[in-house]
């Protein structure tokens, strides 16, 4: 978070852009709008800014820029300054190479809030992947024929940490390595997508989470057929403690703008439910320096609706969108749930924000006093 004093210079345009590389720009988008959040942290409420720039730099690289600002309302010039994505690409017809901060959210799982449990929920970091594609072929017996499944594919990812900066010692203890195979296979209409994650530690940083060289699992399957989407995930933070580390979810996505009358697009709803209590887990509200004052993790649930009003002009999107979201997670399974006490290490300001929705991290103070947010905003 970086306070600002004074404006950001204005970004070039596309064709001072071509000046500078001789390519054209890929995508450029830009939204403002006003957000609204209560949660555990308190209310905050002001306008934001968001730009996202992919330029093709060459045949085969690219360049992403995904910055957010926030503004709490107030009366002085300062805000938030949010990095989600700088990074740069590397794709080849036979591997995709890709280095720096990038949302990490749509390759861990198909979850839109629950998930990421490999990265203790959060989704933005930074890292270098490379990426293997590959299809699978078969003969048609009695055939002159082939099918072919969609592109599969084999990755390798390196994250240096997964702290928040005043935790961050940059001694190479508090990061991991993640290997990913997603498959893809079509029936009929359908779509279906399968997640199989594996990480290993760094160190022995913290034996109940995904930083510790026990290793942590996490798969997924996703489902997709006309304006419906489902996925269930099931993950285990730390193979050697166990299920005391073991978590499911599962979600639907559906398009309701048939039965709204056009005043919601989509209506995402998710489940959280922890597979067992270990008193010893500070990630799912355990106290392992005093276990008379551990807490059992309980079902959590979100929900989220959407709308999108607009088309795209000259193909660029051009549109207003509005929404909200609420949940009663506290955020077990992140490192957002740690409390102070509860670990050896000072808490201060906490090692990670857990999930997110629209740039805010969200979060209840108890299960039984859920948490929301309200957002709208133009996007073009």
């Amino acid at each position: 978070m970086v306070a600002l004093a004074h404006p950001l210079a204005a970004l070039e345009t596309p064709i001072e852009a071509v000046k500078l590389t001789g390519t054209a720009v890929v995508a450029q988008d830009y939204s403002v709008g006003y957000e609204w959040r209560q949660d555990a942290d308190g209310t905050v409420y002001g306008p934001f800014a968001e730009m996202d720039f992919r330029q093709k730099l060459h045949e085969y690289f690219t360049a992403d820029l995904d910055a957010r600002i926030f503004k709490a309302a107030s009366s002085d010039d300062s805000a938030a300054l949010f990095l989600e994505a700088a990074d740069l690409a590397y794709v080849g017809s036979w591997f995709t190479l890709v280095g720096g901060r990038r949302d990490l959210g749509d390759f861990m799982g198909p979850g839109s809030f629950f998930g990421a449990y490999t990265t203790m929920g959060e989704r933005q970091l930074d890292s270098v992947a490379i990426t293997l594609p590959f299809r699978f072929f078969a003969d048609i017996p009695d055939a002159d024929a082939q099918v072919s499944a969609p592109y599969n594919a084999l990755s390798l990812l390196y994250v240096p940490n997964l702290f928040e900066a005043a935790h961050s010692e940059f001694d190479g203890r508090q990061g991991l390595v993640l290997g990913q195979l997603r498959v893809k296979f079509r029936i009929k209409k359908s779509l279906s997508d399968i997640f199989l994650n594996y990480a290993v530690g760094l160190d022995d940083y913290f034996v109940n989470s995904s930083v510790d060289e026990a290793g942590t699992a996490e798969a997924s399957y996703a489902f997709h057929e006309g304006t419906v989407g489902c996925f269930v995930t099931y993950a285990m933070q730390n193979i050697v403690q166990g299920v005391g580390t073991s978590v499911a979810s599962a979600g639907a996505a559906v398009d309701v703008k048939k039965w709204c009358f056009g005043l919601l697009d989509t209506l995402d709803v998710e489940g959280q439910l922890p597979l067992a209590m270990d008193p010893a887990n500070p990630f799912t509200g355990g106290n392992p320096q005093n276990l008379d004052m551990a807490a059992s993790p309980q079902p959590c649930w979100f929900a989220e609706a959407r709308n999108t009003l607009g088309d795209s002009v000259a193909g660029a999107a051009m549109h207003l969108f509005y929404g909200g979201a609420i949940t009663n997670s506290v955020g077990d399974y992140t490192f957002a749930r740690l409390t102070a006490g509860s670990i050896i290490s000072p808490l201060g300001g906490g090692f990670g924000e857990g999930f997110k929705v629209e740039g805010l991290s969200l979060r209840s103070p108890n299960y039984g006093a859920p948490s929301g947010i309200i957002y709208v905003g133009y996007e073009f």
